[in-house]
């Protein structure tokens, strides 16, 4: 079933699907995570800026946003060796089996 969903998302354009994460209040207070992200304590939103097949990129306000620091530890580029003073609040994300069928289910708008 979830290799179904995620079949589903790989052919959908970004305007197709849900392109806004509300905060923990909403979809991320129960939706699980992505491989390890968004579970709980966030507070603020975050866009999805662009999609291409799985890979969906990510963006927030890194000064406005609570633990954008925390966030920014589990990127690409903090791995990259990056600076978070340098980082502009983006960041990319390719779902797998491990994202939860809820969080699917929410981009889906199903």
């Amino acid at each position: 079933m979830k290799q179904e969903l995620l079949n589903t998302l790989k052919t959908k354009r970004l305007s197709e699907i849900n392109d806004f994460l509300p905060g923990n209040d909403h979809i991320r207070g129960y939706c699980g995570d992505i491989d390890g992200y968004y579970t709980n304590g966030y507070y603020d939103n975050i866009s999805i800026i662009n999609k291409v097949d799985l890979t969906l990129t990510f963006k927030i306000d890194k000064n406005s946003f609570e633990e954008s620091e925390e966030l920014f530890e589990d990127t690409q580029q903090y791995d990259d060796g990056m600076e978070f003073e340098n980082w502009n609040g983006e960041w990319e994300k390719t779902l797998d089996n491990h994202c939860s069928f809820n969080f699917l289910i929410h981009l889906l708008k199903l």
